[in-house]
């Protein structure tokens, strides 16, 4: 019985029925028993329709059960407004994108997925720190080379 309601929700997911999806997935919460896949179908649903406060409370009750799981990471990403099809952050994003994973480090310090994604956000910041050295160098203005750098070491 239960399979064919799961059919039926999905089927709802796949025409765009995504609110008709969420009430029939609300109606039968407590007769399903996998609750990790309810869970990851329901937040998925939330973040289509666009509540994002309850998709996102979501995804970080199923990252609580699984620190390492990378889709998470990504769906709270997308629930906050940090997420990019291309790759490409503005500073303010890559800024909060640091905040989240800092947080996110103190929680899960352990999760392979939080130390890649520290270490992604240190590339990025070497990579435009040797960039904005080389433009600074070439127009020679050292004195904006040494703020720069003095800017770099207090964050």
């Amino acid at each position: 019985m239960m399979v064919f309601q799961e059919i039926i929700i999905s089927l709802f997911e796949e025409c765009i029925m995504l609110d008709r999806a969420l009430e029939e997935m609300q109606k039968k919460e407590s007769k399903i028993v996998d609750k990790l896949s309810f869970k990851e179908q329901m937040a998925c649903v939330l973040l289509k329709v666009g509540r994002f406060e309850e998709a996102e409370k979501t995804y970080r009750s199923m990252l609580f059960m699984n620190p390492d799981n990378y889709k998470c990471f990504i769906a709270i990403q997308k629930c906050l407004g940090l997420y990019s099809e291309n790759g490409q952050y503005s500073t303010d994003d890559v800024d909060r994108l640091c905040t989240f994973y800092s947080s996110l480090k103190k929680e899960y310090g352990w999760s392979s997925v939080v130390k890649v994604n520290y270490l992604k956000l240190f590339l990025f910041f070497l990579c435009s720190f040797m960039l904005n050295c080389w433009v600074l160098r070439a127009h020679n203005s050292i004195l904006i080379y040494v703020v720069f750098i003095r800017s770099i070491l207090q964050h």
